[in-house]
């Protein structure tokens, strides 16, 4: 599951692969638990701040995915 591997990748400190695994959940598993995919990338957005340098290079696509 894409958003057990996000966690994993989080853990390891690797944002950007599982920022990139949030995002294709998002496209693939949108209503998955009540929307956990998109609540678990604000939720990441929101830790990492918008001027950190993964929130801009990733938000876009993030909301390009939930919309």
């Amino acid at each position: 599951m894409l958003l057990a591997s996000a966690k994993t990748k989080i853990l390891q400190k690797n944002i950007s692969t599982a920022i990139e695994d949030i995002i294709d959940a998002v496209h693939k598993e949108p209503a998955f638990q009540n929307e956990l995919p998109r609540r678990a990338g604000i939720a990441l957005f929101h830790l990492l701040g918008p001027q950190h340098p993964m929130s801009l290079e990733y938000r876009k696509l993030f909301d390009m995915a939930i919309y």
